[in-house]
């Protein structure tokens, strides 16, 4: 391998024993482009791609296991003829000791040294006794960083350090397809491989279809403010389900046979919580709840153990005890009955959202620290592209089954044409652009862990107004040249405002601005619900499906005459409280 190739400026490079070139900066010095950066301090992010890692000393990281992994990602780079680069502020010596690490497991003995230097950059409470300055055999093509680390007496020190401490030993392999660690974990995800949802997780989505149509269709038979709030609580409760095990596989690696056989039991758990869906506010309630408490914990215990030894298991221990806190709510609630139950569950599912946004904060540890964690933005992405599929799923089994019963009668087919022409465009609006770009967005976000997060209650909230719609199509293809019903104007129209609310939501996460079509369409919607009250549902989804499909044609003329980059809300910016 040409040492250097592919690099406009050999400034700071260094060669790997196996002759893959990194390079190591400042921050704050001016640089030529690079492929990829390991970044191990705050300052200005480079504008190609990179992955922080918290490094606040000389020695070590505050997660040794992650740092490792973001190591063995950047060799693996540089050896596929990429340029990668490893960056701090300077001045605490992060960047050698991340150097001397990437020699180590590129296979640079430890016992490797130029007996006449000195290691003058390394604090002297580190060097061997008796070193001097000055050398007069070092090769002055490296940088100084990399004599201290790679070839003198401190840096051999710093290597056996870095074996013992950090774990680690040569790989042989220059392709980076192996790597040897001290305990090493297999279960956590391999950043340098494709990051897309695998065939357990898509099978643990297929649950949700039929949990999202349980909630529909139980809607459906109490159309009333009560019934909106009861499916409120219970979607409340699928979604932390769906979403803690999406963020579970996005750290831990579902190919791996023991993560399965925690999915696989949560989407059994699902499934139970489904069946129990109709009853839950009366007899069923126990059931729900126990199982609800029981994935809830039992996730949260497995990710804490997997995790143990590491920084990151701190914070899912605190996720463990904020889960038992909750479960203790949807316990007792499930032996209240009535308004009693509903408001305790309604408290249990508010303390979902609260615990999210406190960070997971509890007395002496403080924070989780969710905005220093590391998220594959592809993998968390399309695992949100793909629940939206399986909501959109649920409102065409829905429409599909209530059409099945009545057969091909004319008023019947034209409902179902409607009923689908409405599913058909709020699946348009969610996928052009914003929901397209979602990996993108989040990979661009200064804090991609907080980002997805706030996004996830956009998709909450559009998959409650697909709920809701699909409720609205059911009227549409039962009763479709019924009395006109204010209750069933509501639905029909109130479903897509919903989902336009999350819809805007995510517009504003992604661009840092929102449409006007869509904040005009949710209050025509609204606005109109009780104008149109006087028609049959029939002619209220018309109604609906022209006011969705300007949405989704202002959309596309929009983009096509001003196309916009993902430009996600700055740090601090207004997502992270939402």
């Amino acid at each position: 391998m040409d040492a250097g190739q592919g690099w406009a400026d050999r400034t700071g490079l260094v060669v790997l024993p196996g002759g893959a070139t990194v390079r190591g900066r400042r921050l704050v010095d001016p640089a030529t482009p690079a492929d990829f950066a390991l970044v191990l301090a705050a300052g200005p992010a480079p504008a190609w791609p990179h992955r922080p890692i918290r490094w606040p000393d000389f020695w070590v990281p505050v997660d040794t296991a992650d740092a490792v992994d973001a190591l063995r990602e950047a060799r693996r780079r540089a050896y596929a003829g990429e340029r990668v680069e490893i960056a701090c502020r300077g001045g605490v010596g992060r960047t050698g000791t991340a150097l001397a690490a990437l020699a180590v497991l590129d296979g640079l003995p430890p016992s490797r040294r130029c007996p006449g230097c000195a290691p003058a950059t390394i604090p002297a409470r580190w060097r061997p006794r008796g070193s001097g300055g000055g050398c007069a055999g070092c090769d002055d093509r490296l940088p100084r960083f990399a004599h201290t680390r790679l070839k003198h007496p401190g840096g051999s020190e710093l290597f056996r350090r870095v074996v013992r401490v950090w774990r680690i030993s040569p790989e042989t392999d220059r392709t980076g397809t192996a790597m040897t660690a001290g305990n090493p974990s297999e279960l956590l995800r391999d950043h340098a491989e494709p990051q897309r949802a695998t065939y357990v997780e898509l099978f643990f989505d297929v649950i949700f279809v039929f949990a999202l149509t349980r909630l529909s269709n139980t809607l459906f038979h109490n159309l009333s403010w009560v019934g909106v709030l009861h499916t409120v609580i219970l979607l409340a409760a699928f979604w932390w389900v769906w979403v803690f095990t999406a963020w579970t596989t996005n750290r831990l690696n579902p190919a791996q046979p023991a993560i399965q056989l925690v999915i696989i039991p949560i989407a059994l758990g699902t499934l139970i919580m489904a069946g129990a869906v109709p009853g839950a506010f009366g007899k069923d309630g126990l059931a729900f709840a126990v199982t609800y408490v029981v994935i809830q914990i039992g996730r949260a215990f497995f990710v804490t153990v997997a995790l143990r030894g590491r920084e990151v298991s701190i914070g899912s221990l605190q996720q463990l005890i904020w889960a038992c806190f909750s479960g203790v709510l949807w316990i007792v609630g499930a032996f209240t009955t009535g308004p009693v139950r509903v408001l305790i569950w309604l408290l249990a599912a508010a303390l979902g959202y609260t615990m999210t946004q406190l960070d997971f904060r509890l007395p002496r540890l403080g924070p989780a620290r969710i905005a220093t964690q590391t998220v594959n933005a592809e993998h968390l992405a399309e695992r949100y592209q793909q629940f939206m599929i399986v909501a959109f799923g649920e409102a065409i089994l829905a429409s599909g089954g209530q059409f099945a019963a009545f057969g091909f009668k004319p008023d019947r087919v034209i409902a179902l044409v409607l009923a689908f022409a409405i599913t058909a465009l709020l699946w348009r609006i969610y996928f052009y652009r914003a929901g397209l770009l979602l990996p993108a967005v989040i990979a661009a976000s200064a804090t991609p862990a907080v980002f997805a997060r706030s996004a996830s209650y956009a998709h909450l909230l559009m998959a409650g107004g697909i709920v809701l719609s699909s409720v609205g199509d059911e009227i549409i293809i039962n009763h479709p040249f019924a009395e006109p019903n204010l209750v069933w104007s509501a639905v029909i129209l109130c479903g897509p405002a919903v989902y336009l609310a999350g819809r805007a939501r995510l517009d504003y996460l992604s661009f840092s601005r929102v449409a006007w079509s869509r904040v005009i369409g949710l209050l025509v919607l609204v606005a109109l619900a009780p104008v149109v009250a006087f028609l049959p549902p029939i002619l209220i989804a018309v109604v609906a499906v022209v006011i969705l499909t300007i949405i989704a044609t202002s959309d596309t003329v929009s983009w096509r005459f001003r196309p916009s980059e993902p430009t996600p809300p700055p740090p601090g910016g207004r997502y992270r409280g939402l």
